[in-house]
């Protein structure tokens, strides 16, 4: 997937099931049925259920010049911090950047509730976010930018007219602002280069990894005006990310409202609330363009017991909320160690894409452990965790999750991508400014009282 977690963002999740998406009008079919879940049994974000270092994260990458490089280590600087302001390491820093906390109320709807202000060229766009799970700044459209658009399997990046190299980079500016009144502002620079030069044979032997200059439209080709209005925003993905701090506060955790904050890139070390981030091509690397996706490793355990699995190439996504893991990830013990969280009836999720894809699996509970020294771990136990492609709910899938609305707001036959393949990585780790995974779709959590189409279902076997 050339875009790869910029779909898998819950910014993109959310944006269907509030403009009405979510595939056919049936509730249920194949016995399972949408269903309200309490908080004890939504998605979870990890960090959130740490006893300390729990209302953040930091996440830390080294500077990368134009042109890219081979990939990023820990051994290199690149961290991912839990905990903001809660031990000597993850002091409080940068320019905070407060999230939208009256959603759906502006000119943009479908994404303000998470987002802030850009203002580029003279224009302000609403429902701008930073999101690690996208692999490059997506922002706008052709037609707005006047930047060329790539061609062909390239059609993701923007390519300026810079043919051959070395590397011109295009360099771009905006303003971060936060919304509705609230103090805070970031002057970003940032550069732009073509996308086939980036991947081409004399760029290191197309074998890079890491890119600060890679950036597409939120639409390649040339979109209609409808979908151009759709776009007016700006997605802050990883190549924003390198030689900075990016602090991600989540809401509610001791009182605090949630907000991105940006400072200048500062190594924190080896510590027990740290754990090695890195950039690489992942488990698949024959898969084409699996580029600037942060990794970590998660060790997985049946609540209470020794009967654990560390699982690496996990993707790092500050766009979304819980964990996510393949079924086929998993050894065989821990799988049937894990249980449902809804006791004897399993609980499962869905969750569709823009680009018309989809996940589906279960949800059962898990210790989940992160980070550490010296084998210390930071420990959320017994929460939920999306097994994604379990046998055990596989033959229920319902229609109303495979039916998936896409960005043209076309209702199509959905493609089930919670494989290692289709990911690029071994699961995915959402960490954004939220504790559950429908926390952002209002304020009260709409998924504790509701059954939000093609969100959670009561399935029986």
């Amino acid at each position: 997937m050339q875009k790869y977690l910029a779909a898998c963002s819950l910014i993109a999740l959310l944006c269907t099931i509030a403009c009405g998406g979510g595939g056919s009008s049936s509730s249920s079919s194949n016995n399972c049925a949408s269903t309200a879940v309490g908080l004890s049994q939504q998605l979870r974000n990890p960090v959130s259920a740490f006893p300390v270092d729990n209302n953040g994260t930091i996440m830390q990458l080294p500077p990368v010049p134009n042109g890219g490089v081979s990939g990023i280590s820990s051994t290199q600087g690149g961290a991912l911090v839990f905990g903001i302001g809660t031990a000597s390491n993850n002091a409080v820093a940068g320019t905070q950047l407060t999230l939208d906390p009256n959603p759906g109320t502006a000119t943009n709807p479908n994404y303000d509730y998470a987002g802030f202000m850009t203002q580029y060229g003279g224009v302000t766009y609403e429902g701008s976010f930073i999101d690690s799970g996208s692999n490059a700044i997506y922002y706008l459209d052709q037609p707005t930018t006047h930047i060329l658009d790539c061609s062909g399997s390239l059609d993701s990046w923007y390519c300026p007219n810079n043919a051959a190299p070395p590397f011109e980079t295009l360099g771009q500016t905006a303003t971060n602002e936060s919304t509705y009144g609230q103090e805070g502002s970031i002057l970003v620079s940032f550069n732009v280069s073509s996308a086939n030069l980036l991947f081409s044979s004399s760029n290191d032997n197309g074998n890079n990894t890491a890119f600060s200059d890679l950036a597409g439209p939120n639409t390649p080709g040339n979109p209609n005006s409808n979908v151009q209005a759709a776009d007016a925003y700006f997605d802050w993905g990883l190549s924003f990310f390198y030689n900075r701090n990016i602090y991600t506060a989540i809401n509610g955790v001791n009182g605090q409202s949630a907000y991105w904050s940006v400072a200048s890139y500062s190594p924190a070390g080896t510590a027990n609330n740290v754990a090695p981030l890195y950039v690489d091509y992942g488990p698949v690397p024959t898969v084409n363009f699996q580029v600037n996706i942060p990794f970590v490793t998660v060790t997985i355990c049946a609540p209470g017991s020794t009967n654990c699995q560390t699982i690496d190439h996990v993707a790092v996504d500050t766009g979304s909320v819980g964990l996510r893991i393949p079924y086929s990830v998993l050894n065989s013990t821990l799988a049937a160690a894990l249980t449902n969280v809804n006791g004897s009836t399993p609980l499962a999720e869905c969750i569709q894409f823009l680009d018309g894809s989809f996940f589906w699996g279960s949800v059962k509970f898990a210790d989940v452990k992160m980070g550490g020294a010296n084998n210390t771990y930071e420990v959320a136990s017994s929460i939920p965790i999306h097994v994604m492609g379990d046998p055990a709910v596989e033959e229920l899938l319902p229609s109303s999750c495979s039916t998936v609305t896409n960005s043209s707001g076309s209702q199509v036959s959905g493609t089930e991508e919670d494989t290692v393949n289709a990911l690029g990585a071994n699961g995915l780790l959402g960490i954004g400014n939220y504790q559950y995974d429908c926390d952002a779709l209002s304020i009260g959590n709409i998924c504790a009282s509701v059954a939000v189409p093609s969100t959670y279902y009561a399935c029986t076997p």
